[in-house]
């Protein structure tokens, strides 16, 4: 080497397993903090030469596995090129990289006795024709193959020799003068079982010298620093094997430092023997792994390592960067400095390498002093001392008070089933709260939990599979177990990830009934025992009781909200509470999340924040990628069905309301998606197949729909980090093209009619186009793209009109805030279309009743920037808010309405306001009349139908008359798609009809329940209490029990959102004359409404003197 200096640096990283399938839901998330700590520690170490990997890339060893890795690695030289690095790759296989054989292959038996017949080893390196030779090479096909392939591909290898055995290699890595050799040596030929551990394995001398030109002195002596680098550490070679690496392999002084990984715990450590040079072994942290190390107890440890070595004549310094991933504040992970080392101030540690004195290697820079070993012996020693068996999995139940007072059903049906069975199955997404719902339930019970304790059940294969798996990681067999937790006390065994039955597995029908059997002979032994199974989907072929755990509705999320830390009273408004339901969907977790958040930010605020940079929404620290195998399943399957299934699966997550098969089967006009494809998706559990299943249930309302698709949040949110952000716009633009036809894109958008939307999806599903145009909106505003923007405004304003056209207004409510929000404040070109949506906004604010809101915007409003049509609208709206607050304004409003036009519909409705607010006038229902009729013959039928209304209640009819009036503006208003005239008209009619004792026609009921469908997405207040209190006298009158518990439960609903929860009591109290307490409890009929209704009578039971 000549003088100057030079330097060379590079990443150690080890033990990804990709492919895993138990735990790699949480690689995403590792891999976004890994590049956000790899941008934070690159300017220090400068451009990244040479990745080096010492084993595990894969789980398996498959050939999908190793498609996964490609993947990792493809997006990994993305961030490295970002960087400004473009670094050579240096790989060996560990014992997870090769095919594993069958348990009693002949040529695995005889390799496996390696050391036990000397015969077995001399034939294996005597010929390369040897069976035993052939069969190791043929673990490592898949490896191989993958080396081949990435050789082909962007990602840069180090040209290497290959040595005799499979992943045996060396290389020189060149920076400027400086060489850096690398020999790689495979240590995992042996390793093809799990229980051949440490003490087995074998590195011959002869891997060494097939790679070095069969004189490793001279090749290392022609570069400045070699490393040696394998899988396993030199402690895993067997006694005879170990003897042969020290003397013959790894000699003081050929290489100046061993790299391995295996073990998954970091260190750097040294060692000397007499006077020679000092052997530096460095152990990587995994990158990506098991939790917890195979048969102990202690946790894997998630990290890396940067390093450069920095040259001159005749000395050179490695600076080592330890990374560790650790929790840093509130439950956040990221990665660290490994604070274990002796860090400098910028947080790394230094070697100092200095000129070899050894006269075989004279030019090698090897290690000139000690370091400090990563942990004492007595640290290490303190590390192998065995725990209590049952410690391993005992598991603390983690008390969230704010659980009790939510999801009562569940909790109901859980305590019954575990007072009873002493068994349940709990069904519930990892978002779910499962943990603090199982304590909500069982602080109920008892005032002293259970002891608690939870194992795995994850790749589930089989009863003795199960023994076996629970033995190694309990330390003892199940039935000692269940001897040593035999007595006085409760016991909990919580057994997650139970696995289900499923179609594309026929083995897994068996395991439902295995399990069943397992836990019955379990509960035998121990009478004090309680076994809970939790799974994602629920089980087909087992008979022990299953509770469902859906996500909060959002009265639940008002309580729940009410009792968090984080929450309070300042988040129980309706608006807010549907804010926060919208952000999460009713899931505990997310909720959680985003009530920690609101300590920095306003709600609002984060709404904004989540619009704009959609990312955030994702909680990075919850599990988003649990259904990663399934879906890198369809992602990287080359079989039809499966890839259509994936393009289903893509194309409903743009749609977070669902759809229906019929209705997004065209998606893909080329490709259109059949029941097959959903099928293989709902088989997966990665979509719900929902019915949507009307409020009330009557013959009247025709025949049932079809079920609508949907994929969870947590699956969406999965899919979307796969996507890049073309294919992104691309599906949320077909999407668009489902709603609004494919000619939005020209600027040509059609209609839709909401009324056939809610009918397939619900009232939610207006929520599909609202969040389709959201998603538009961000893809055209962060590039700012004005054309692209202006097509979208556009369709934003024609979804308002149809959702206004519709009546819906709190669709039109959330919609406007949105797109207010989106649109560039500080766009002058946009400035008319803010001041539009905020009219809009404004008018169904009005409608709701929310006056006081509509009359504030409707004041920021500049008159003079609307055309004078556009100001009539807006006068009229206003006028109509201060109708009830302020007449003097309302009054002055109107006149300024007839001002600007005395034949515009506008002016009609203001003089038929100014008469309204002029009682005094003795003409007044005569000039009501007038305008009434004029209106009608212009076809202002809103106008006429709203006259109409007032002169029935207002005027001087009985009640035939008045019943035939409303019919007739009912019929109007339903005729002109006026949905809300109508339904003031219908409730109007069950009022008139009840006070009356007139009995209702089928035609009047069918409108009471069509309105009470409307009204409940609606939430009118006054209105839905009047709605519901006629549906009630008629299915009192009816005897109509089913209906009167569905219409107390949905109303209930509506009110205990508002704060209302005093509006049940009185219903609560006509039930029970009507059904007393006892026929209740002993009903055999119990279903999700007669247990709501028990659970809402429990809680009102000290004001109900007849309870």
């Amino acid at each position: 080497m000549t003088e100057g200096a030079d330097q060379i640096s590079w990443l150690h990283l080890s033990d990804l397993h990709a492919g895993q399938a138990n735990q790699d839901w949480l690689w995403p998330t590792l891999q976004t903090r890994f590049y956000e700590d790899l941008r934070r520690v690159h300017p220090r170490v400068g451009r990244i030469d040479l990745v080096i990997f010492s084993g595990d890339l894969t789980q398996s060893g498959s050939k999908e596995d190793f498609a996964v890795l490609r993947k990792i690695l493809e997006r990994l030289w993305q961030e490295f090129n970002y960087l400004g690095s473009n670094p050579k790759l240096f790989i060996v296989p560990g014992n997870h990289d090769l095919t594993r054989p069958q348990k009693f292959d002949a040529n695995a038996l005889a390799v496996k006795s390696w050391w036990t017949n000397s015969d077995v080893k001399e034939a294996f390196w005597a010929d390369a024709e040897n069976p035993l030779r052939k069969f190791v090479d043929g673990m490592f096909v898949n490896y191989q193959e993958f080396r081949r392939e990435l050789a082909e591909s962007e990602i840069p290898i180090c040209e290497t020799t290959d040595g005799e055995i499979p992943g045996d290699v060396s290389s020189v890595v060149h920076a400027g003068n400086f060489r850096l050799g690398l020999v790689g040596l495979n240590s995992s030929f042996l390793h093809f079982f799990d229980d051949q551990k440490n003490k087995h394995l074998d590195l011959d001398p002869r891997q060494l010298l097939s790679v070095t030109g069969w004189n490793p002195d001279e090749w290392c002596r022609e570069n400045d620093v070699n490393f040696l680098v394998t899988h396993h550490p030199s402690d895993w070679l067997h006694d005879k094997a170990s003897l042969h690496f020290q003397a013959e392999i790894n000699p003081p002084g050929r290489f100046a430092a061993h790299l391995y990984g295996h073990m998954h715990d970091p260190a750097i450590r040294g060692a000397r023997s007499g006077g020679s040079a000092e052997r530096k072994t460095v152990q990587a942290a995994s990158l990506f792994g098991l939790r917890k190390i195979e048969g102990t107890t202690f946790d894997r440890i998630h990290g890396y390592c940067a390093a450069k070595i920095i040259t001159t004549a005749n000395s050179a310094t490695i600076k080592f960067w330890p990374r560790i991933d650790k929790v840093v504040d509130s439950a956040v992970r990221r990665f660290v400095p490994d604070d274990r080392f002796d860090l400098e101030e910028e947080n790394f540690f230094a070697v100092n390498l200095k000129r070899s004195s050894n006269k075989e290697n004279p030019n090698n820079l090897t290690v000139a002093a000690e370091v400090i070993a990563f942990r004492e012996a007595s640290e290490e020693a303190a590390r192998e001392v065995s725990k209590r068996p049952t410690q391993s999995f005992s598991h603390q139940l983690k008390p969230a008070p704010q659980h009790l007072g939510v999801r009562r059903l569940e909790q109901k049906q859980l305590r019954r089933a575990m007072e009873g069975d002493r068994k349940a199955w709990l069904v519930s997404d990892w978002n779910s709260g499962t943990e603090e719902f199982v304590w909500s339930v069982f602080s109920a019970l008892s005032d002293e939990l259970p002891l608690t304790y939870r194992f795995s059940l994850q790749e589930y294969d089989g009863r003795e599979g199960f023994f076996s798996k629970f033995s190694l990681e309990a330390g003892r067999s199940f039935q000692e177990f269940a001897k040593s937790v035999f007595g006085p006390k409760k016991v909990l065994l919580l057994l997650d990830d139970a696995p289900v039955s499923r179609s594309i597995n026929s083995e897994t029908s068996a395991y439902e009934v295995e399990l069943e059997s397992i836990i019955e002979a379990f509960r035998d032994y121990c009478p004090n025992s309680l076994v809970l199974l939790i799974s994602r989907q629920r089980p087909t072929s087992s008979n022990i009781p299953v509770v469902e755990l859906p996500p909060l509705e959002e009265p639940d999320v008002r309580a729940y909200v009410l009792q968090s830390d984080n929450g309070g009273a300042k988040y129980s408004a309706t608006s807010a509470v549907s804010d926060i339901y919208r952000l999460t969907e009713g899931m505990p977790v997310e909720i959680d999340s985003l009530l920690k958040q609101l300590e920095y930010i306003s709600l609002a605020e984060l709404i904004e924040a989540r619009l704009n940079s959609p990312q955030n929404d994702a909680n990075g620290e919850m599990p988003v990628a649990i259904f990663s195998t399934a879906i890198n399943e369809l992602h990287l399957s080359e079989d039809p069905l499966l890839q259509r299934s994936f393009n289903l699966l893509k194309a409903l997550a743009v749609l977070p309301y669902g759809e229906t098969l019929a209705r997004i089967r065209r998606f893909n006009s080329q490709q259109p998606f059949h029941p097959a494809h959903a099928a293989t998706l709902a088989d997966r559990g990665l979509i719900e197949v929902m019915p949507v299943v009307p409020t009330l249930k009557t013959s009247l309302l025709g025949s049932p729909q079809s079920p609508k698709l949907h994929v969870k949040k947590a699956i969406r949110e999965q899919i979307y980090s796969t996507l890049l952000a073309p294919e992104i716009y691309e599906l949320n633009r077909r999407a668009a093209s489902i709603y609004f036809g494919e000619d939005w894109i020209q600027g040509q958008p059609k209609n839709i009619k909401t009324t056939d939307i809610v009918a397939a999806l619900g009232g939610g599903g207006l929520g599909n186009p609202h969040a389709i145009i959201n998603a538009l909106f961000q893809q055209a505003v962060e590039p700012g793209d004005a054309s692209k923007l202006k097509k979208i405004v556009q369709l934003a304003r024609l979804f308002i009109v149809d959702l206004e056209r519709g009546n819906n207004f709190r669709s039109t409510v959330t919609a406007c805030q949105d797109f207010l929000r989106l649109i560039p404040a500080d766009s002058e070109v946009h400035t008319a279309d803010r001041n539009w949506f905020s009219f809009k906004l404004a008018a169904s604010l009005r409608m709701l009743n929310d006056r006081s809101s509509a009359t504030d915007i409707f004041a920021t409003l500049n008159l003079e920037d609307f055309d004078k049509t556009t100001k009539r609208r807006i006068l009229i709206n206003w006028a109509l808010a201060e109708e009830h607050n302020d007449a003097r304004q309302a009054k002055e409003l109107a006149e300024k309405i007839i001002s600007l036009g005395k034949a515009t519909f506008q002016a009609m409705e203001a003089q038929a306001l100014i008469l309204r607010l002029s009682p005094e006038d003795p003409e007044r229902f005569n000039k009501l009349k007038a305008i009434e009729k004029k209106a009608r013959g212009r076809k202002a039928f809103t106008a006429a139908n709203n006259i109409a209304m007032f002169l029935s209640a207002n005027g001087n009819l009985n009640a035939n008359e008045k019943r035939e009036s409303l019919r007739g503006i009912a019929l109007s208003a339903k005729r002109n798609g006026d949905s809300y005239g109508a339904t003031r008209a219908a409730v109007e009619i069950g009022k008139v009809t009840r006070l009356n004792s007139l009995k209702p026609s089928s035609d009047e009921v069918a409108g009471l329940i069509e309105s009470y469908h409307y009204l409940y997405q609606e939430r009118i207040s006054g209105l839905f209490s009047s709605c519901h209190e006629n549906l009630w006298h008629h299915f009192l009158g009816q005897n109509d029990m089913p209906n009167l518990l569905r219409l107390f439960r949905h109303s209930s609903f509506v009110w205990r959102l508002h704060g209302h929860e005093q509006k049940e009591l009185p219903y609560i109290e006509s039930l029970l004359e009507y059904f007393p307490k006892d026929q209740y409890h002993a009903s055999q009929e119990r279903n999700a409404e007669s247990d709501y209704f028990l659970i809402r009578l429990e809680k009102f039971k000290p004001q109900i003197e007849v309870y």
